[in-house]
């Protein structure tokens, strides 16, 4: 068995558990083919992946270093399905895009959840540049579904 062998089937296999759970989009990269709901669901998933990395991210925190056995299992299962279902949408959506929002996503959300769960900082100055993140994911997302 060569290496590219197990990746196609790793590949086949993780398509189609996503498929499977969410059925298959009939859209291509940017051309866009297929209904606006088909379109918003990968961006759905796409945001869904955003919410796992949040998860993962603040899942860290309280591995204590992966000293503590089951957060970490529950941050390694946050990791793996954010990068799954990322890798699933970026089948459909521009890499530059649907990775800028990702992690713009994971960003904001962390921030937030730092403040809210872990009581970190919540000035003005920061939340100013969450705001700023923010818009960009906005913004981004905006331009990219035209």
């Amino acid at each position: 068995m060569d290496a590219d062998f197990i990746y196609q089937g790793w590949e086949h296999t993780v398509d189609a558990i996503v498929d499977q759970v969410l059925g298959p989009p009939a859209i291509v990269a940017v051309g866009r083919e297929g209904s606006d709901k088909e379109f918003e669901m990968v961006w759905g998933v796409l945001f869904l992946a955003g919410l796992f990395e949040i998860g993962w991210a603040v899942g860290l925190k309280y591995t204590e270093g992966f000293t503590r056995p089951w957060p970490t299992v529950g941050t390694v299962l946050a990791m793996v399905t954010s990068v799954v279902l990322l890798g699933w949408a970026l089948k459909h959506l521009p890499v530059g895009t649907a990775y800028a929002i990702w992690t713009g996503i994971g960003a904001v959300g962390t921030a937030i959840a730092g403040i809210v769960l872990l009581g970190e900082s919540a000035s003005l100055a920061r939340l100013a540049c969450i705001g700023l993140i923010a818009a960009g994911i906005i913004g981004l997302k905006m331009v990219s579904s035209s």
